[in-house]
This record gives C-alpha cells, structure tokens and sequence, in this order.
C-alpha cells in the first residue's frame, strides 16, 4: 500500500515539476496568452463580476453572495487545471498542427489557442460548478459560456490593443 501512494506522490510531483519546467523554459502561444491573461487581473476580477451576475440573473433563486462564490469556484478550478493542461497538452498540439497553421506564432495558432482555452475553460468551469453546486447543466450552459466569451474577448482585445490601433490608424 506505501509503494502505490509512493508512486502516486513521485508521479504528481512529475506532472507538477514538468508543468512549471515548461511554463518557465518553453515558448508556444498558449503561454503566450496565458501571460496575458496572469497580467490581466483587473480583467479577471471583472469577469468574475460578470459571470457572478449573469448567475445571480439567470439562475434567479441564489443570493449575489452565492453567485460570487460560485463564480469564484468554476474559475478558480478552471484556473488550476487548465494551466496543467496546457503545459501538457499544448506542446503535443505545436508538434502537430504548427507547420499547418503557419508556425507556433501564426495569427491562426494564437487564434486557435484562445478558441480551445475559451471552450476548455467554459467546459471545466461547468462541470465544477454542476459538481459542487448540484444545478443542472441546462442552467448553466448560458452563464458559463457567456461570462467565458467576454473574459476572453476583453483578454485578447488589451493582449492586442496596441496592434488594433495601429492597424486602424494604418487605414
């Protein structure tokens, strides 16, 4: 019984260990957006905001109270998750598809990038929320995915603000 919980300890520092190796030491666009959003608190903050008041609006019986915890809740296990699914699966991605897409950074692969981290998110959040606050999916989808679309769209719009403007000034 010590030796499989040894061998669950030493696998789950592996996954960890390479997480943080490849989030410091490799470059692709899904870290790439990952940065901007860990620099986009304010941004996250107000995402929170929102979904806790589409929630709050939608799902009619919780308190705003309970709208923001439950928010919190999908977003902060979607966090915790979807960073050890990028650092796992993004690079197997990259191999696959970069040459396809026009290289690691294609406007195509950053786009991509933000579509699987808006749908994983979105998903990952649901099934928190269903799991730890028992309301059925169909009660969720709208909220989740909503709230999702702005966070996302308000991230890559100040990620690439700059390059808006001067694109629309070019014009």
């Amino acid at each position: 019984m010590r030796e499989k919980n040894l061998i669950k300890i030493v696998t789950f520092l592996s996954i960890i260990s390479s997480c943080s190796s490849s989030y410091a030491n490799v470059v692709w666009p899904a870290l790439f957006v990952v940065s901007g959003i860990w620099e986009s608190w304010p941004l996250i903050g107000i995402s929170i905001t929102i979904e806790a008041l589409l929630f709050y609006w939608l799902l009619r019986h919780v308190s705003i109270m309970q709208a923001f915890l439950i928010s919190l809740a999908g977003n902060l296990a979607s966090t915790i998750s979807g960073a050890l699914i990028i650092a796992l699966a993004m690079p197997l991605w990259h191999i696959s598809f970069d040459e396809i897409l026009g290289g690691t950074f294609s406007t195509y692969n950053i786009i991509v990038n933000y579509i699987f981290m808006y749908l994983g998110s979105s998903v990952i959040e649901l099934l928190t929320i269903k799991a730890l606050f028992k309301y059925p999916l169909k009660q969720l989808w709208t909220p989740v995915f909503i709230g999702n679309f702005l966070t996302y769209a308000l991230v890559y719009f100040f990620r690439f603000h700059n390059e808006f403007i001067a694109l629309l000034q070019s014009r």
